[in-house]
């Protein structure tokens, strides 16, 4: 019971991370760019898309038709100033599943 209490101190002592993500399918190029209040959660949503219950119909879609091998998850941290110097930043696509490029 000691060991739960003491696993359960170190994980509410880590901050929760704000934070912007991109998920890209390697098969054909398309990217998804979000926004999540806890970075921690990003493996929730690869569980979420696994299971078939993402909201994003057509990310879910390549999810299930390549399969989680073709899509790379890239975590982009919370810092704005570094995050907005990557490509992927300047395209706008918050929130949209589409062709890279």
């Amino acid at each position: 019971m000691a060991q739960k209490k003491e696993l359960r101190r170190q994980f509410e002592a880590v901050p929760v991370e704000a934070g912007i993500y991109e998920v890209q399918n390697t098969e054909n190029q398309k990217i998804f760019i979000g926004k999540t209040p806890n970075l921690k959660t990003l493996n929730g949503m690869k569980h979420i898309l696994n299971m078939g219950a993402n909201n994003n119909k057509e990310l879910q879609a390549d999810w299930n038709h390549f399969g989680q091998d073709a899509f790379i998850v890239y975590d982009f941290g919370s810092g704005w100033k570094r995050a907005r110097t990557l490509p992927s930043m300047r395209r706008k696509p918050w929130n949209n599943w589409r062709r890279n490029g």
